[in-house]
């Protein structure tokens, strides 16, 4: 996402919709602020929230392992076709942190840290979403992680 940061409180049109404190939704990206906006105002989308639910995933730091939490973006609860619902977990990133890091052909210092920094960001997702998927699955719910290409190509439809 080219441009400055962005971030803010979303104050949604429909209240009524949102799971949870409607004063407390923090968007960190415009890709977020724009998923709030969809959540808000898409008529399948039954109930929705932001940061609500917490996945514990373990992680290995010298050597050890200790217990994390995980906290995806969205949940959202929709009405399919049939009148039957469904439940998703959403995850908002960009395509470049879902594809594991090249090795960069020059070693510069700074080269060695952008990718050192790329893989640990990698590796630590690949543990988050592997945790969400089981999470999810006992749960009967859904789990996606979305990318600017989402948010781009208007074709890409979430359901």
């Amino acid at each position: 996402m080219p441009g400055k940061w962005y971030s803010g409180q979303y104050i949604p049109q429909n209240p009524d919709k949102y799971s949870g404190d409607v004063s407390d939704i923090i968007y960190r990206s415009k890709w977020e602020y724009n998923f709030c906006y969809y959540c808000d105002n898409e008529n399948k989308i039954k109930k929705w929230a932001c940061e609500n639910i917490k996945i514990p995933y373990s992680v290995m730091t010298n050597g050890r392992h200790s217990i994390k939490n995980y906290i995806p973006d969205f949940w959202i609860k929709i009405e399919k076709s049939d009148g039957e619902s469904e439940e998703l977990i959403i995850e908002i990133k960009p395509q470049k942190e879902l594809e594991e890091p090249i090795e960069p052909k020059k070693h510069t210092v700074k080269s060695l840290e952008n990718y050192e920094y790329s893989l640990k960001t990698y590796i630590k997702n690949l543990n988050k979403w592997d945790a969400a998927e089981k999470y999810c699955k006992k749960r009967g719910i859904s789990f996606c992680v979305l990318t600017e290409k989402y948010f781009e190509d208007k074709q890409i439809k979430l359901f």
